[in-house]
């Protein structure tokens, strides 16, 4: 019996084990970002080739091709470029060609392949949706962008083993003939584990240590971009269970797709954002803005409109919460009169109540005492003592003929009710 389930939509599609937890997903749209070298180096034409574009230019038009594809194709997946090497690091958009670019952006020669990257991993982080495949398209015609800065080249190789254990892929589109990838980039796209499998003479290792020649030739440029771009990847994953213990699990790959066209939105032409259209009605006479509130629905029947109001709501009738005191004291009366016993010392009359909301309120308020009226002990007695201002206590205790030189209110007051309760 086949076994399936609509768990883990749009994960990661790769290879399974025949006895893992297979189930049925959707790989998702994938994510790429094209990553551009904006060097002096890329604006100069290659050596035999001064008719020919430049390697900034074939990048561009190489970008601007597969994002018009996508658009048709793919359109929800995630496309964005970063410019690296320019001396300035925030302008308008707007500008075309090599030599507006140049302009007003510049060259230089400063910028670090780790920031580069983490940029570019920003772009993944940022993005709401989550992406089956990520990729970042490095387009370059500098083999060796920090010679002579050993820490530099740590940080990116670092950057590029973090790239590749958060399932970002780095591919290296190299321009020019004279391009040697052995001197820094080999370390980037190669990880570590396949030292020790080519010192043991693999095959298979010599054979991924091995990078395509580089490109000349813009045709040849597109057509490893859409190599990259268009990777084959699962559709979907299901799993077959052929007998108890025994499953199978099988990838789903969609050979045809129709392509449909994308709904239509409006940017502005500044900063190439979305615009979000706002719809507000005026009254004609007055020009006072219309609410919600004000629009009165019809219905049409027999070519008249008929007006239709909201129903009232119904009236709430608040009835007032009365405690159940039996059920009160058959539940807990035992604990509470324990409880009220341990509160409610001998020095402190139960009498004392705690106070209402009302009298609360009203206590906030500050009357003044008269001092002359106070019965000291009977205050005491109740536990107001801490009401008792610092000349009553020592007019009381003078008048026993008790010592007050030097003593604090707290003093004054301990001397007070040690007097009443002896």
């Amino acid at each position: 019996m086949d076994d399936w389930n609509l768990d883990r939509l749009g994960e990661e599609s790769g290879d399974e084990d025949e006895g893992a937890d297979v189930t049925w997903s959707f790989s998702g749209s994938t994510g790429t970002v094209f990553l551009i070298d904006a060097a002096k180096e890329m604006f100069d034409s290659l050596p035999g080739e001064e008719d020919e574009d430049t390697p900034f230019t074939r990048a561009i038009k190489a970008v601007h091709a597969s994002m018009m594809r996508k658009a048709i194709a793919k359109p929800y997946d995630l496309m964005a470029v970063v410019f690296f090497n320019t001396r300035e690091a925030k302008n308008p958009l707007g500008y075309s060609g090599d030599s507006q670019f140049e302009t007003k952006f510049g060259h230089s020669v400063s910028a670090s392949i780790h920031d580069s990257l983490r940029t570019c991993q920003s772009v993944f982080n940022t993005s709401e949706k989550r992406h089956s495949g990520r990729s970042i398209l490095l387009f370059t015609c500098r083999d060796n962008p920090h010679a002579g800065d050993d820490q530099r080249r740590r940080q990116a190789v670092t950057k590029a083993k973090d790239l590749k254990e958060s399932a970002i892929a780095l591919e290296i589109l190299h321009m020019g003939v004279a391009f040697d990838v052995d001197k820094f980039y080999k370390d980037l796209i190669l990880p570590d584990d396949t030292e020790e499998e080519e010192e043991q003479g693999g095959e298979l290792t010599r054979e991924r240590r091995t990078l395509a020649d580089p490109t000349t030739r813009f045709e040849e440029l597109m057509k490893r971009v859409s190599l990259l771009e268009n990777k084959q990847r699962v559709a979907g994953k299901l799993v077959f269970t052929l007998a108890p213990g025994v499953t199978v699990g099988v990838g789903i790959y969609s050979v045809v797709k129709k392509s449909r066209k994308p709904t239509k939105k409006r940017l502005w032409k500044n900063t190439n954002q979305e615009l979000k259209s706002i719809h507000k009605d005026y009254l004609m006479d007055t020009g006072e803005l219309v609410s919600r509130s004000d629009y009165e629905y019809y219905q049409k029947f027999g070519n008249r409109k008929i007006g239709l109001t909201m129903s009232k709501p119904f009236s709430v009738v608040l009835v007032p919460a009365v405690p159940n005191n039996e059920q009160m004291e058959k539940r807990a009366g035992p604990q509470l009169r324990e409880f009220d016993r341990l509160v409610f010392t001998n020095t402190v009359s139960q009498s004392a109540k705690i106070q209402s909301a009302t009298s609360a309120l009203l206590a906030s308020k500050r009357v003044k005492i008269d001092n002359d009226n106070l019965d000291v002990e009977t205050m005491v007695r109740r536990g107001q003592a801490q009401q008792l201002t610092v000349p009553v206590l020592k007019s009381w205790l003078t008048a026993r003929g008790m010592s007050i030189t030097g003593k604090k209110k707290a003093e004054l007051m301990q001397a007070v009710i040690d007097a009443v309760c002896a």
